[in-house]
């Protein structure tokens, strides 16, 4: 039977930390000169955030970089790490499995995260990506209003409004990959970069 799934020792976290892991190697063996400030595979507490959070604001004024830079590289990460502790769904063992990964470079910064999906997400979330990595910024503004509004009048829980967010602070369209990891879940891993 031939599975187009990554089937590393049978469990899900296992195929995560190798798609990670992967991922960190790149940066490490390139010769670009990427930095990684911050790498986490494993499970994302409210606790670990705070905890992160501090620490990662700490080394970015250590670093002089501008504080409009911070600030941006923040509400990245907050929207991203919400949306992992929301959206991502639990491995065989009922953990919810994620990554990390900031790299600084000389010119920007590189955050990637992922999370675990439902397979039946994926056709939905690739569809929206598309969409919002084809606007310009005046259709992504009024994107974000839009979403606002029907949020505020329906209370509802701002369904695409962290990606509209993310492109709107980052320097680049959002990059984005989906890596079947079982018969029923994917890895969703996306990318965003941040001028410094």
């Amino acid at each position: 039977m031939n599975k187009n799934f990554i089937e590393a020792k049978g469990h899900i976290s296992y195929s995560v930390r190798s798609i990670f892991q992967k991922h960190q190697d790149e940066v490490l063996q390139s010769k670009s000169n990427g930095e990684v400030i911050t790498a986490h595979f494993g499970s994302f507490s409210q606790g670990f955030i705070y905890t992160l959070t501090n620490e990662l604001e700490e080394l970015l004024i250590s670093n002089r970089d501008k504080r409009s830079v911070v600030k941006r590289l923040f509400s990245i990460l907050i929207e991203g790490l919400q949306n992992l502790r929301i959206h991502g769904k639990k491995d065989e063992f009922d953990r919810q499995v994620g990554f990390l990964l900031i790299v600084r470079y000389k010119d920007r910064y590189h955050l990637r995260m992922a999370n675990l999906i439902e397979d039946e997400e994926q056709e939905r979330l690739e569809e929206y990506l598309k969409n919002i990595n084809k606007c310009s910024e005046d259709d992504l503004n009024q994107t974000y209003l839009d979403i606002l509004r029907r949020d505020f009048m329906s209370q509802s829980k701002g369904a695409g409004l962290g990606f509209v967010t993310t492109i709107l602070k980052a320097d680049s369209k959002i990059n984005y990959s989906i890596h079947k990891v079982s018969e029923s879940k994917s890895l969703f891993n996306f990318a965003v970069d941040l001028l410094r």
